[in-house]
């Protein structure tokens, strides 16, 4: 089985998943997946990689740990809620090493669901990661379908302003000992173009925070974000490596310089 099959595996098992929970919960997928899901979603292969203008290509694979941000549909049916437990159970899954973790084996492929929930809603009845940006990520996520062999999936990700916070955050966590969010979020940047995600920074009331992070991540080719990045070019060498990082500072330095000059137009 080829590691796109098994990918499709995964998309098929989260369109039926969510097609089951969907009255009960609203879910966004998060996480580097979602950039992987909405490239599918575009007829695109879902692996996570960026070629620079010069010519560079640096890889990071595909991304088959789902990571699913849930919250209750009506907070009032708190009984409604408290069923997700048994829905993971119903669809064959147990739970994982962690407690937030839930999985499932589906012939040669390992399903492994991390969950997460906006950070202050009551406690559900399966333990979840909290999210500090959760509630503004569920607010402002978009739906997207697509097919996968014979299934219809819907699924929802996050805006690009909350894909690059949250991206963002797990930076300033998991560093130095996992650099693959700011390859993420870079491989992010240049699929999307720095004009779309500069614009939607610019429009959203946490613009002045998302470009002070992103500044000191990016600043310059030895700002830390930039060494994760460069983390995945083990191949390159010489110019072949400066010239990534160059283009890695150049790409997020077009963020800010777009989104000031937006921000300054809007406020004329």
């Amino acid at each position: 089985m080829t590691d796109r099959e098994r990918f499709d595996v995964i998309l098929e098992e989260l369109g039926a998943l969510l097609s089951r929970v969907g009255s009960l919960c609203d879910v966004v997928l998060i996480g580097g997946q979602a950039l992987a899901v909405e490239q599918v979603a575009a007829g695109e292969d879902p692996l996570l990689q960026v070629e620079t203008d010069t010519g560079q290509r640096l890889v990071r694979g595909y991304s088959f740990d789902p990571d699913l941000l849930v919250d209750s549909v009506d907070p009032e049916e708190s009984a409604r809620w408290d069923e997700l437990p048994e829905i993971l159970r119903g669809f064959g899954y147990q739970r994982g090493r962690r407690e937030f973790q839930w999985e499932k084996q589906i012939g040669e492929v390992y399903v492994r669901l991390d969950l997460f929930r906006p950070q202050g809603t009551p406690t559900p009845a399966t333990p979840m990661t909290e999210l500090p940006r959760g509630e503004q990520v569920l607010a402002r996520a978009s739906e997207l379908r697509f097919r996968v062999g014979a299934r219809e999936v819907r699924l929802k990700t996050p805006s690009p302003v909350d894909f690059v916070l949250m991206k963002v955050d797990a930076i300033r966590i998991r560093r130095p000992k996992n650099p693959k969010d700011a390859f993420d979020l870079y491989a992010y940047v240049r699929k999307k173009t720095p004009v779309v995600v500069a614009e939607a920074i610019a429009a959203a009331r946490e613009r002045d925070e998302a470009l002070q992070l992103l500044q000191r991540l990016f600043a310059d080719e030895n700002a830390p974000g930039v060494l994760d990045v460069l983390s995945f070019a083990g191949s390159l060498e010489g110019i072949d490596r400066a010239l990534v990082a160059r283009d890695v500072v150049r790409t997020f330095a077009e963020v800010r310089r777009i989104a000031l000059a937006a921000a300054a137009a809007s406020s004329r």
